[in-house]
């Protein structure tokens, strides 16, 4: 069910996330919120009806449903040929030809969201939710994983306000990156990061305008671990802040009302 439901408001925010849950679940998750004292609200909009609906302790709409673990979008075998040094994958295929067909992401890679304490939110989303810890920026971020996969698939940047930091959007390849950015610069998001990648993870990615994200890479813990991942907590300095850009979103004011 990867997708972002974009709806007209009065003013920019973020309204709901929504979680799948094993098909035939959601009686036994109901009986689980309404144990730990959850109360089940409303769907704020008919587009969104369905399953069940509950706020976290910022006061964001959360949805648990029954669905069908979206597949990736496959790469297509030429979009993954390039050619480096004397490794020649691609011959005689021009890639300016193919310049204006629009980027095509494989999938929404992960989510970050705008918490006033992380601690609160993390006991949240871990132990009512059942999400997994994988690591923290002291004092700044958290990541939260589903299990074996990707690093993180959700997570949280410190604030006062909640509302929507970035979502990330993966590409297949540098080209798609490139598209992306400029298909944004085109609509008016002039400002980005440009390509580049986290100081401490191992995505590259490209323009994030109003913070969206197009990496075409990221870490995926080894699973087949007797001992498995384990939590650590960065320790970043200044240059370390700038070079991850987590600064900026708090500087500019996203997630705050």
């Amino acid at each position: 069910m990867d997708q972002a439901l974009l709806t007209e408001g009065s003013r920019k925010q973020l309204q709901f996330v929504t979680f799948a849950v094993d098909g035939g679940s959601l009686p036994e998750w109901q009986r689980r919120l309404e144990s730990a004292g959850t109360t089940l609200v409303d769907a704020p909009v008919r587009a969104a009806e369905g399953g069940l609906w509950i706020t976290d302790p910022d006061g964001v709409l959360v949805n648990l449903r029954e669905d069908e673990i979206a597949p990736w979008r496959k790469a297509a075998a030429e979009e993954s040929m390039f050619n480096f040094g004397d490794d020649i994958q691609r011959v005689d295929v021009a890639r300016w030809l193919t310049a204006d067909v629009p980027a095509s992401p494989r999938r929404l890679s992960h989510m970050l969201i705008f918490v006033s304490d992380m601690a609160r939110s993390e006991r949240f989303y871990t132990t009512l939710l059942g999400l997994r810890l994988s690591d923290r920026i002291r004092g700044m971020a958290t990541f939260l994983n589903s299990g074996p996969g990707d690093h993180h698939v959700f997570g949280f940047i410190q604030s006062t306000h909640p509302g929507l930091h970035h979502s990330s959007w993966e590409d297949t390849n540098f080209d798609q990156m490139a598209v992306g950015a400029r298909t944004m610069q085109e609509k008016g998001h002039q400002e980005g990061w440009g390509l580049g990648r986290h100081r401490q993870g191992p995505d590259r990615r490209g323009v994030e305008g109003q913070r969206l994200g197009h990496p075409a890479s990221r870490l995926v813990p080894d699973a087949s671990r007797d001992v498995p991942h384990q939590p650590r907590r960065a320790r970043l300095n200044e240059e370390h802040i700038h070079d991850c850009h987590l600064e900026s979103g708090l500087d500019r004011g996203f997630g705050r009302a």
